[in-house]
């Protein structure tokens, strides 16, 4: 990686200044060499600051502290086995929290409308009673039992506004689900394609050009050596090999944000799926 580099940089640096001092280069070539390793320095620096700033973000996110991964190698792994998943995943949109829960709401309005229909025809009131009467002087029986059974006919307000409420409610929330379910649906061609060419990128730089670069960048280390070749050749070769190493990170990022785009879509999260 990148703490290579700057090792590597570090030795060229030296060997420049011990030329200089046997008048074999030009002083310049040294501060050229030694503003290009701080520079890499600086990128070195500012990745592990990042790095400390996205721990620090997890923990709020998952309740516990986070850990960084001990090694590249690690992470390239984590990324590698969540863009595996992330192929392979054959779901479902409509399963998705977002549509699931606007049509819990298209039920709840659609039972809200049964309850509004059904105020056209109120419910029977039933009432018995018992009586005990102790002034019997006067005619009225001592024990008594009555019944008596009440029915409202609304004349005017039969429920029809409930009714209305409750069928715009459920018709707005109908349309709302069937348009994020086929916005949904229109996302995932494109995400899977930006995924596989986010992955193709990946293994060209990891396969064919860093492989090659970093070949390059021996081979000049040893010419430079043998003071066949420039310092210059080495601090370009080197400066390829930096910007590769950063495309490969890029690379696995923007791979990492399509597979969490898909996950969501595809794979909502349930007690029982295990993630990677």
């Amino acid at each position: 990686g990148l703490e290579g580099l700057v090792e590597q940089g570090k030795g060229t640096v030296e060997l420049a200044r011990s030329r200089v001092t046997g008048g074999q280069i030009a002083p310049v070539e040294v501060d050229r060499l030694e503003i290009d390793q701080g520079r890499l320095e600086q990128q070195v620096l500012a990745a592990e600051a990042d790095e400390r700033s996205l721990v620090a973000a997890c923990a709020p996110f998952v309740g516990v502290p986070c850990a960084p991964f001990r090694s590249g190698d690690e992470a390239r792994g984590f990324l590698q086995a969540w863009l595996d998943q992330a192929e392979r995943l054959d779901g479902d949109v409509e399963q998705r929290p977002e549509a699931r829960g606007l049509e819990a709401l298209r039920r709840a309005a659609d039972a809200e409308g049964q309850l509004a229909r059904a105020q056209a025809l109120p419910d029977l009131t039933v009432r018995l009673g018992y009586v005990y009467d102790r002034f019997v002087i006067s005619g009225d029986q001592r024990h008594s039992l009555n019944l008596s059974v009440a029915l409202p006919i609304p004349l005017f307000d039969r429920g029809q506004a409930q009714v209305a409420a409750a069928e715009a409610k459920q018709r707005r929330l109908d349309e709302q689900r069937q348009r994020l379910v086929a916005s949904d649906r229109a996302r995932l061609t494109p995400l899977r394609d930006a995924l596989a060419r986010q992955r193709q990128r990946q293994q060209s730089v990891v396969t064919r050009l860093l492989p090659r670069a970093r070949g390059v960048l021996t081979d000049l280390e040893r010419a430079t050596s043998g003071r066949l070749l420039s310092l210059t050749e080495v601090l370009q070769a080197r400066r390829t090999v930096n910007e590769l190493l950063i495309e490969e990170a890029d690379s696995l990022l923007d791979a990492f944000d399509n597979a969490l785009e898909l996950t969501a879509l595809l794979a909502p999260l349930t007690p029982d799926r295990e993630t990677p």
